[in-house]
């Protein structure tokens, strides 16, 4: 990692001598404070012109071929002008901070195969993950052949594996920061080495209101043609033109410094970067209409009488019924069919919940002042808190029939099960698509356990 300190400083760019560049016991690249750093402290700062963007890269383009890259996807153009700079290898400037990046595919799930570990994916919130980006191994192959050409006619080198193309791809999935309106997604050298966590130390800094194009934060010739509207009060000095990584929250001498990628859950982490977090309080588990209808569905009764009844508490101002500290409930918009990390239902799923209570003759909700009593009793009861007369009495046991099913989506292996699994399987895809699974079987557990306790 000295190399690539000393390459940053050779280029501008300013590290503070207070962090230290450093590869863990796995080796895997970190930050680490050698001293204590205030809030606000910028640590990092990085010149604009030294970030790997379309409008940086050496990839010589003719009027033509730059049309046909800039009408793909930011990400898919970056994956190519990433792929010529890996080719390139010394001969790029930037060889050195590639030379510090991973040099070999990092197990990220969008890019994993047909195999074991996505079979253990199936139904997850990680396979809805990457239906959502819309890429997969496959597709990242057929991306690969469609843009090879583009590279062969202009690049001074070999053409690249498809190997090379993957790892371009997860570089640009797992580390790319979206920089500005000109250089628009790139790869960031030093901001990339801070790892994530949520809350984080530092976080990504860079004036985005730029000129699309030229870059220029201040007036220039492309403002007549109303291509930019500045503020003509607003004076930015050039040498503000860089990427910065700002203190946020005071560093202790000795932690490691993270930066965060966002509000993200395990499977986004999952999916995008090759990682978990343990205990990860943006997880949740997301149901589509048919999905939750089906786990909800008495049996006996025909699906458009329940998606009748669904509808109808649909129409109610659910929301201002569950309180925001509800411990399990949770109020949200009533298309929101899911489950939080801390096992509450959404108010949408808990419309589905009533539907199947009330269909099931255990319970009747025909006003929104009885569905607010209902999530109200349930809520002290979890809280443990009394509830006067017989309010609660027999509640949970009319409720937890609806609830059960709900929390038995995919109940082949519980949580302790998938765990073991885990940890005795030494290929590292199998291990983190059994250790996701285990997260998303824990907090069905919970909504299980949580309900039945109230019984």
């Amino acid at each position: 990692m000295q190399s690539l300190r000393a390459w940053l400083g050779e280029n501008a760019a300013f590290c503070d001598d207070r962090l230290a560049l450093e590869r863990d016991s796995l080796g895997h690249a970190r930050v680490a404070a050698l001293a204590s750093i205030p809030a606000t402290t910028t640590v990092g700062r990085i010149p604009k012109s030294l970030v790997l963007s379309h409008r940086t890269s050496s990839l010589s383009l003719d009027d033509s071929t730059r049309s046909t890259l800039d009408s793909l996807p930011p990400a898919r153009r970056l994956v190519v002008h990433v792929a010529h700079e890996l080719l390139l290898g010394a001969q790029s400037r930037w060889h050195v901070y590639l030379a510090s990046c991973p040099a070999k595919e990092v197990p990220v799930a969008l890019l994993w195969d047909d195999g074991e570990a996505s079979t253990w994916l199936q139904g997850t919130q990680v396979e809805r993950e990457r239906r959502r980006i819309g890429m997969n191994r496959t597709r990242l192959r057929d991306f690969y052949t469609s843009a090879l050409p583009l590279l062969l006619r202009q690049a001074r080198t070999t053409a690249p594996s498809f190997e090379v193309f993957a790892l371009a791809y997860y570089l640009v999935s797992s580390r790319a920061f979206q920089v500005d309106a000109y250089h628009s997604l790139a790869l960031v050298p030093l901001a990339d080495v801070f790892n994530h966590s949520d809350p984080p130390h530092v976080h990504f800094a860079s004036e985005t209101w730029v000129c699309p194009e030229c870059g220029k934060l201040d007036r220039c010739e492309h403002d007549d043609a109303g291509e930019l509207v500045p503020n003509a009060d607003v004076k930015i000095a050039a040498e503000d033109d860089t990427c910065d990584m700002v203190v946020e929250q005071a560093i202790e001498a000795g932690e490691e410094v993270f930066n965060t990628y966002g509000q993200l859950s395990n499977a986004k982490l999952l999916a995008s970067y090759g990682f978990l977090l343990e205990a990860n309080e943006h997880d949740a588990i997301e149901f589509d209409l048919d999905e939750a209808t089906e786990s909800c569905l008495p049996r006996g009764i025909p699906s458009d009488a329940f998606t009748e009844r669904y509808s109808k508490f649909r129409t109610l101002e659910i929301n201002i019924c569950v309180d925001i500290d509800n411990p399990l409930l949770r109020p949200t918009d009533p298309a929101d069919l899911n489950i939080d990390a801390d096992g509450r239902l959404s108010t949408g799923l808990w419309c589905l919940v009533l539907a199947a209570a009330e269909l099931s003759a255990q319970v009747s909700a025909t006003s929104l002042i009885t569905v607010a009593s209902l999530a109200g009793v349930v809520g002290r009861m979890a809280s443990e808190k009394e509830v006067a007369g017989d309010e609660g009495a027999g509640i949970a046991t009319r409720f937890l029939p609806s609830v059960e099913e709900v929390s038995m989506h995919r109940p082949d292996l519980d949580a302790a099960a998938l765990l073991d699994l885990a940890e005795g399987t030494e290929d590292t895809k199998v291990r983190l698509a059994l250790q996701y699974l285990a997260g998303e079987r824990l907090i069905l557990e919970r909504v299980e356990q949580q309900w039945s306790d109230l019984s």
